[in-house]
């Protein structure tokens, strides 16, 4: 039996096929960078479907004064109490109150990645642009 990496998406909106062997010839970089494109993948359907769920655009929209504020400012404010509660107002009053937290905390993650790919820093592997992902810079950035 071979060693393996699958990922195999086909849900509505969804597809992604992404198969590598790993044998004696792979390197730990290679692997690597295999999986990073894993992330880029997910990523951004986690992204998408984020935003069909919480009105992200709003909130941006709602705050943008967030985004012109110096670093530390900004890591400070995106986890201010007052800014949580602005994130929870965008949530939808149908999400069960169990996972509301896990939500802010998605739609903080969400901002700090636009903040901060707005001022050309990497936060994430998904964002690093090795060579084999270059033609998904499109994807990384979206």
């Amino acid at each position: 039996m071979s060693e393996r990496i699958d990922f195999v998406s086909n849900v509505k909106g969804f597809t992604a096929v992404k198969k590598m062997n790993v044998d004696l010839t792979k390197k730990p970089e290679d692997i690597l960078q295999f999986i990073v494109s894993i992330q880029v993948s997910t990523n951004s359907k986690i992204k998408s479907l984020l935003a069909e769920i919480v009105d992200v655009e709003k909130f941006i929209e709602e705050n943008k004064a967030l985004f012109d504020l110096d670093e530390s400012v900004f890591l400070t404010e995106i986890y201010s109490a007052k800014t949580k509660k602005k994130i929870t107002a965008v949530i939808p009053k149908e999400i069960d109150k169990n996972i509301k937290d896990a939500f802010v905390e998605a739609v903080q993650v969400y901002l700090l990645e636009d903040y901060f790919l707005k001022n050309n820093k990497v936060i994430a592997y998904h964002q690093i642009l090795f060579p084999a992902l270059k033609k998904l810079k499109k994807a990384i950035k979206g």
